[in-house]
């Protein structure tokens, strides 16, 4: 079961954070994007979808009827990829998460080169580790890794060092995760590392 979401309040600093969100496809990537922004201090995160997918945070609309209409596949081309990496480089943000679809190929390597870390999202573990082996090896830092799985409702954190690792599922489109532990955690390691810090939980008398 899901706990009860605790909200952030944030104390700005000058560091930036790029975190890639990568995996195979249909592992839920796009829901989890969605519901991890929501956790971010607004006004000072970016999302770029750096991918042909034409999807967005839209795409977790509830009335999937309306997205299958919208959404359109495409290809990616090398001036895509310099269009996105330019992007990446030059968003005036804190933090900037950074969607890149799931084909795992080389072209993909001049975005982890100017990014920071990588969390992946995998339905199967052998593409977890086939991911971290390609972002590591372009000097990014993998700081989470998720097992998606299909059925249920359920999540577990195992463990947090060196990276926050953890089986979550529900990560179908239009599911809202309020309440994710593993999703706050992740949120909250995204957030400590860009430079913000003193967020407290609501509630507390800090």
């Amino acid at each position: 079961m899901f706990r009860k979401k605790s909200y952030l309040c944030y104390v700005i600093k000058n560091n930036k954070m790029k975190t890639i969100i990568c995996g195979p496809p249909h592992s839920g990537k796009s829901v989890f994007i969605s519901n991890l922004v929501k956790l971010l201090p607004s006004g000072h995160y970016a999302r770029i979808n750096a991918n042909g997918d034409g999807e967005g945070t839209w795409s977790n609309n509830p009335d999937q009827n309306d997205v299958m209409k919208a959404r359109v596949k495409g290809s990616n081309s090398e001036e895509d990829f310099k269009r996105w990496k330019h992007q990446i480089e030059c968003t005036n943000k804190d933090i900037v998460i950074v969607d890149i679809g799931g084909r795992l190929q080389e072209d993909k390597a001049p975005l982890f080169d100017v990014c920071d870390s990588f969390i992946v999202i995998s339905n199967n573990t052998q593409m977890i580790d086939e991911w971290i082996e390609f972002g590591t090896s372009h000097g990014c830092t993998c700081m989470g890794k998720v097992l998606s799985e299909l059925e249920g409702m359920h999540e577990s954190i195992i463990s947090t060092e060196p990276c926050v690792y953890g089986v979550m599922s529900g990560l179908e489109r239009g599911h809202n995760l309020k309440g994710s532990q593993l999703l706050q955690t992740i949120a909250e390691s995204i957030i400590e590392r860009s430079g913000f810090k003193g967020y407290v939980k609501q509630g507390d008398s800090k």
